[in-house]
C-alpha cells in the first residue's frame, strides 16, 4: 500500500465518502468565529501526504483559513504544494521533530489516516505540545474492523483470523515506537477528554463494493496479505492465499474521526 501519491489518489473516494459530514460542519463553524479582517485560522495538517485534508475540509471552512502542511516526503510535499499552492509545506519527520514549535501558532492540529501509526508516548508528547487554544480535528483512524466478503456476498475464508493477524501487524513500530493501531481512536478521545476540550466522535467506515472499488480493494487486500505473511514469520501461521483469492466482492475497514474543540 505504502503512502505514494498512488495510493493517497486511490483511497481519495473512499475517504471522501466515509469522512463524517457532521464534523466537517461543526469544525467549519467553529472557523467562522475568527475575525475575517485578521490572519485568519491556522490549520497545521501533520503526515499531510499531498494534502487530503485540504481537500476535504477546504471547501466549507471560510476562505482566509491559512493551512501548514508537515511531511517528511519530499515528493509528496511537492505534490502538495502543486495542488494546494497557497498552502505552507513544512518538511520535518514528525517522530523526532519539535512539535511545540511545529505547532505553536496552531489554532487546529488535524491529520488523516495518520494516528494509527503513532505511539502512545508519541501521542502523549503531541498532546503536551499542543497550543492551550488549540483544538484537534482527525479522521480515519483505523479502529479494527475489518471484513471481506467474496463475490456470492460469503466472507471471504479466514476473515477473521486474517483481520486478527492485520491487526497484530499494524502495532510494529512505524517509526514513532509501538504504534497504537486500532486502539489509537480510543486513546486520543481520552486524552483529549483530559486536556479539558469539548470532544465528538463518529464512526467513517469505508464501505467497498465491486466494480466500483475494485482497484482500491485489490491494492488493499494485496497488503493485507503481505503483512499476515510477515506475521507469520514470527510464529503466527494463517495462509492469506485463499482469503486473497477470494476477497473480491466487497469490504468493511472501520474508522473514527474525532474533533475537540475549546469552548
Amino acid at each position: 500500500m505504502g503512502f505514494s501519491s498512488e495510493w493517497l489518489d486511490l483511497r481519495a473516494p473512499a475517504d471522501a465518502r466515509a469522512r463524517d459530514k457532521g464534523l466537517v460542519g461543526g469544525l467549519a463553524a467553529w472557523l467562522e468565529k475568527f475575525d475575517p479582517e485578521g490572519d485568519g485560522p491556522l490549520l497545521v495538517d501533520l503526515g499531510a501526504g499531498t494534502g487530503a485534508t485540504i481537500d476535504a475540509v477546504g471547501r466549507y471552512a471560510p476562505e482566509f483559513t491559512r493551512w501548514r502542511l508537515v511531511d517528511n516526503d519530499p515528493d509528496l510535499l511537492a505534490e502538495a504544494a502543486r495542488r494546494h499552492p497557497t498552502a505552507e509545506t513544512v518538511r520535518a519527520d514528525l517522530a523526532t521533530a519539535d512539535l511545540k514549535d511545529l505547532l505553536a501558532d496552531a489554532d487546529i492540529v488535524t491529520a488523516t489516516a495518520f494516528f494509527d501509526l503513532v505511539s502512545a508516548d508519541w501521542l502523549d508528547r503531541l498532546v503536551a505540545a499542543m497550543p492551550e487554544k488549540a483544538g484537534l480535528y482527525t479522521a480515519l483512524t483505523f479502529d479494527g474492523t475489518m471484513r471481506w466478503s467474496a463475490e456470492d456476498g460469503s466472507p471471504a475464508p479466514d476473515d477473521s483470523a486474517v483481520a486478527g493477524a492485520f491487526i497484530a501487524h499494524m502495532t510494529r513500530d512505524k517509526g514513532f515506537g509501538p504504534a497504537l493501531g486500532a486502539a489509537a481512536g480510543a486513546q486520543l478521545a481520552a486524552r483529549m477528554a483530559g486536556s479539558g476540550r469539548g470532544f465528538a466522535d463518529a464512526r467513517s467506515p469505508w464501505l467497498l463494493e465491486a466494480p466500483r472499488d475494485a482497484a482500491l480493494m485489490a491494492a488493499l487486500a494485496d497488503g493485507i496479505a503481505s503483512a499476515v505473511r510477515e506475521v507469520n514469520i514470527g510464529g503466527l501461521q494463517i495462509d492469506p492465499t485463499a482469503w486473497r483469492a477470494a476477497a473480491t466482492g466487497g469490504a468493511e475497514i472501520g474508522h473514527l474521526d474525532l474533533l475537540a474543540l475549546r469552548v
